[in-house]
């Protein structure tokens, strides 16, 4: 740290301000006193040396370095080290930009509360982010990023070494086919795809258009070519016959098409608009003559996403990964470009319980979340950012849910909401009532439900069968009705007491949603009744057969935390969730390579496999994999007043 007691140079001075005096070091008295000229010299330098300056103690910092800072020529080789000492520069790409990333994040916050952004500060100033991720010569023209700095005069001809030069150029029995060097790993992942996704993030960040505009460029001259990418024709992998991809093969395609579809959404809303854009390339295409010429904003966003999304979700094969990198990109593509269903519905709600716990401090948890309407399937990315962006954003938000497409319930919500209310009394005497049955029966017909995908569940034996097991439309052929008639009737002689089980579910979002770090696992299980939900007997063992062992969605302690401690936590649970001294002894032991689940839709309540022993309160309850009896659990209550975050860690 500074002392701001040395005055080598004359350089220390005094700023009088309505605070006290405050000290600094003048670069110009480095120049006064004939060492360099200083004033020639980049602003990033300038930083630099007047922190080396101000931290000058003759051991981290010499005279030498001094001079070596003031007399920096970008023309001679580097042949010393240059001090960096902390304070006023943030350095790097993985300290200084999520810093900045967090700066924005915490003043957007603050002025949507109606608040002063500009009071939110660092405590110690930064005047410079060095990343080496972007680098922009060519600045605030409609060709930076695309410039040709190695071939800069237009008469040199290979100056459209670049983005807008249709296929390529011709160099003797060479052809090089896009942004210099098809298929050469590091121009397409840095140039391409690196500059892409650093464009699409400045844009965010800052909400300056021109970011956008030039992703846009990059985006729509991939689309010209993407459909046209084949690696198993055109690359070569150790020399041998090369596997499928678009420009990179396997993961690297896969990521790759991810990235540039998220861009393109993190874009959209400048791009769709840009008529400047849509003019540029439209004079592009026409120069080229490309097949595909863009006249309108529109004509631009439709090449994006049709070249890029369409085709990727229409040639899966070519992003072949391990699971579930492939069912993430797909389930994502398919969500940025579709938006069906009751999607805004869905994700107006997780707004709304986002804004109640940001207005009032409380703690959200958003229990069952899960995308069960195939409409809404690919919605779990959409779902996660607004999640993100509020815990980024300081609001205490977590969910939980389980690894089954197929979920259940009372068999009661099928009937339309005006006639769930009031309690069972008034919703049975509806369902005896013709009329109102004629009513709902209508209702629930145009609803579109799908009932070959529902089985009935929990259902004692009636007057009209025994149908506990059944799918609807079974019971609905036997009994001679409509599915819905059938409903109605199963509801009315049970006496609501009934449940069903359904399908529905994705497979690609559970994914997304069980990986999530906000994640916690829960059964939500019905555990009575002779065809219960394998849920109820199989949740647990299943994340750890099927997400931790065979799938690698999620490490071992990361699956146990969200299925023990982070729940534990989540609701105040403090002697729960962590083996420890003084809390409960709630073991089990299990094998890591045999643990299964077994239950099954026909049969529910088959015990999982692999399950040693299980301590319930300090009581055995499973010995040796078999169940001793005895009832051991209770109803549990928080300890402490108020929730705390859910974490693993502490």
């Amino acid at each position: 740290m500074a002392n701001f007691t040395h005055n080598q140079y004359g350089s220390r001075a005094v700023l009088e301000t309505a605070g006290g005096p405050v000290h600094y070091y003048r670069l110009a008295a480095l120049e006064e006193a004939g060492l360099a000229a200083v004033s020639r010299l980049p602003f990033s330098i300038k930083i630099l040396l007047e922190t080396a300056l101000r931290n000058w103690d003759d051991f981290l910092v010499t005279e030498k370095d001094i001079l070596n800072l003031a007399t920096w020529n970008p023309q001679a080789p580097a042949q010393v080290e240059i001090p960096f000492m902390t304070g006023r520069v943030i350095m790097q790409d993985f300290t200084g930009v999520p810093a900045v990333v967090d700066l924005a994040a915490l003043r957007a916050a603050m002025a949507r509360l109606g608040g002063d952004p500009q009071r939110i500060n660092p405590l110690i100033p930064a005047d410079l982010v060095i990343d080496h991720s972007v680098q922009v010569d060519n600045f605030a023209t409609s060709t930076a990023l695309l410039f040709n700095a190695e071939h800069p005069d237009p008469a040199d001809p290979l100056h459209l070494f670049a983005v807008d030069d249709g296929d390529g150029y011709v160099d003797g029995d060479k052809r090089w086919r896009f942004i210099g060097a098809y298929l050469i790993y590091g121009q397409w992942k840095q140039a391409v795809v690196g500059g892409i996704q650093a464009l699409s993030a400045a844009y965010v960040v800052t909400g300056q258009a021109r970011y956008a505009h030039k992703a846009g460029v990059l985006l729509d001259r991939v689309a010209d070519l993407y459909p046209n990418f084949d690696f198993r024709r055109e690359g070569v992998m150790y020399e041998g016959p090369a596997h499928a991809g678009y420009v990179s093969t396997w993961h690297d395609a896969c990521e790759e098409a991810r990235e540039l579809v998220l861009a393109y959404d993190r874009v959209f809303p400048a791009v769709s608009q840009d008529t400047e854009l849509a003019a540029f390339l439209a004079e592009m295409s026409a120069q080229f003559g490309l097949e595909n010429p863009k006249a309108t904003p529109a004509d631009l966003c439709r090449n994006i996403e049709e070249r890029i999304g369409l085709d990727t979700l229409q040639n899966a094969g070519k992003i072949t990964s391990n699971y579930p990198r492939q069912e993430i990109t797909l389930a994502l593509i398919r969500t940025v470009l579709q938006w069906p269903g009751n999607r805004a519905e869905v994700l107006a709600a997780i707004d709304e319980a986002i804004d109640i716990g940001r207005r009032s401090g409380v703690a959200v948890h958003i229990s069952h979340l899960r995308v069960a309407d195939p409409s809404n399937h690919g919605l779990a990315p959409a779902m996660l950012e607004r999640i993100d962006r509020a815990r980024a954003g300081g609001v205490d938000v977590t969910f939980d849910l389980y690894p089954y497409t197929w979920g259940c319930a009372p068999l009661l919500v099928v009937l339309p909401p005006w006639a769930q209310e009031g309690g069972p009394a008034p919703i049975l005497e509806r369902l005896g009532d013709p009329a109102t049955v004629a009513r709902m029966d209508a209702e629930m017909s145009a609803a579109g439900v799908d009932w070959s995908a529902c089985n009935v569940s929990n259902l004692p034996p009636l007057p009209c069968g025994d149908w506990d097991g059944a799918s609807l439309p079974q019971v609905a052929a036997a009994l001679g009705l409509p599915p819905s008639r059938a409903v109605l009737r199963l509801l009315l002689e049970s006496e609501l007491d009934a449940t069903f089980v359904a399908g529905g579910g994705s497979e690609e979002d559970n994914a997304l949603l069980l990986a999530h770090p906000a994640a916690m696992i829960g059964s939500d299980g019905v555990l009575v009744g002779r065809h219960p939900h394998p849920r109820g007997y199989g949740c647990f063992p299943r994340v750890l057969a099927r997400c931790v062992r065979e799938s690698r969605l999620m490490s071992w302690e990361a699956a146990i935390a969200k299925m023990t401690a982070l729940p534990a936590a989540r609701f105040g649970l403090e002697d729960r969730g962590r083996l420890r001294a003084s809390a409960a002894a709630d073991l089990v032991v299990l094998s890591p390579e045999r643990v299964a689940d077994t239950a099954t839709f026909e049969e529910g309540r088959r015990p999982p496999g692999g399950i040693e022993w299980v301590v319930l309160n300090g009581q055995v309850v499973v010995q040796n994999g078999t169940y001793t009896g005895g009832n051991y659990g209770r109803a549990l209550r928080p300890l402490q007043s108020n929730w705390r975050h859910a974490d693993a860690s502490s």
